[in-house]
């Protein structure tokens, strides 16, 4: 069978533009390796857990452990039973949420909430909310948004998560990595 004029014209088309455009899929990697090292910390451990193929799931008011990450399945914010009124409103009405209970830290310190999306983050121990000591966010890096620490004690830890947009979110937590 002989090729037509046209399909040998596609071929070579398609083939020239493939070859233009391949420098930029290369540029997107580029600045999505960029914006993944730009955090204020260093989180490459955080983004191999967030994006690793067969995250375990977990639903609102399940459970996470001290040094774990799972994909949290969140609600509609309004039915959502926060322990603790969340510090921030959402900014969308069709906004999402939930809680996750972990158990508590090994060893009092610093440790991290990371998320793979935009969203606000609350902690509490003892029944208190906990004021978080540092925060990283950037925009840009596939499958990681921000990153949130807090001095831990030894007790279980309530995570709140609200004003996301979907009603999934990757959540890894666990102690601070030294910068």
């Amino acid at each position: 069978m002989q090729a037509t004029f046209r399909q040998i014209s596609f071929v070579i088309a398609f083939g020239a533009t493939a070859g233009i455009l391949a420098p930029f899929s290369t540029v997107t990697t580029r600045a999505d390796e960029a914006a993944c090292a730009a955090f204020a910390w260093p989180l490459q451990r955080e983004l191999q857990r967030l994006t690793a193929p067969g995250l375990r799931s977990v639903e609102s008011g399940g459970a996470l452990r001290a040094d774990d990450a799972a994909v949290l399945q969140l609600q509609p914010f309004a039915d959502v039973a926060y322990p603790l009124p969340p510090e921030r409103q959402p900014k969308q009405p069709a906004a999402f949420g939930g809680v996750v209970f972990a158990e508590a830290p090994p060893v009092p310190g610093l440790y991290q909430i990371t998320l793979s999306a935009e969203a606000w983050i609350d902690v509490a121990q003892n029944g208190q909310r906990l004021k978080s000591v540092a925060f990283s966010g950037k925009q840009g890096c596939p499958g990681m948004r921000k990153s949130v620490r807090f001095e831990l004690s030894a007790a279980p830890v309530t995570i709140q998560i609200s004003g996301a947009a979907e009603s999934r979110i990757a959540v890894a937590f666990g102690p601070a990595a030294s910068k």
